[in-house]
């Protein structure tokens, strides 16, 4: 059981961020720093997890940086981490996930590596990230899990769910 359960949740990252590659192809790119303004920007990760779930609270999401609740749909820092996290229900499976959204590792060739704009660390997410040139730089790759390409994704404004009560 605990197999199936990690298998769906490493399917549903996937799906999630080949959904947000659909919609926004410059969103969910990780390989080169969208440019803004001709500024490069940082490398943004996204991970979906199982949400931390209070016993008592069992339709918010426990941010356990902030020790606060969150309803589905909205947002919180990581702070004092560099990253930004969102409540997601999932309605299909009637299950809430966080999604993180943080710098990612760091690059397998620090010595070759050139930064482009190191990070503020005193600044809000993304500019606590360091802004790598993807020329010079090479990160760890995340493959999806086998078969994980044939699952639906979750359906188009999915992230405005909301959890229905509990009797």
């Amino acid at each position: 059981m605990m197999k199936y359960c990690v298998a769906l949740l490493l399917v549903l990252g996937y799906t999630f961020a080949q959904e947000a590659a659909q919609q926004d192809p410059a969103a969910a790119a990780a390989d080169a720093p969208a440019e803004k303004d001709g500024e490069p920007r940082p490398r943004i990760y996204r991970r979906i997890i199982p949400a931390d779930v209070l016993r008592d609270f069992p339709n918010h999401c426990f941010a356990s940086t902030l020790c606060k609740l969150f309803e589905p749909d909205q947002d919180w820092s990581l702070e004092p981490f560099c990253g930004q996290s969102h409540c997601y229900l999932d309605e299909k499976v009637g299950r809430l996930f966080e999604v993180v959204l943080d710098c990612g590792p760091k690059p397998t060739n620090p010595d070759a590596c050139k930064i482009l704009t190191p990070a503020n660390e005193t600044a809000v997410f993304p500019k606590c990230c360091d802004v790598y040139d993807t020329e010079t730089c090479k990160f760890p790759e995340f493959n999806a899990p086998e078969g994980a390409g044939n699952k639906q994704a979750p359906p188009e404004g999915a992230l405005q769910g909301r959890p229905k009560p509990t009797a």
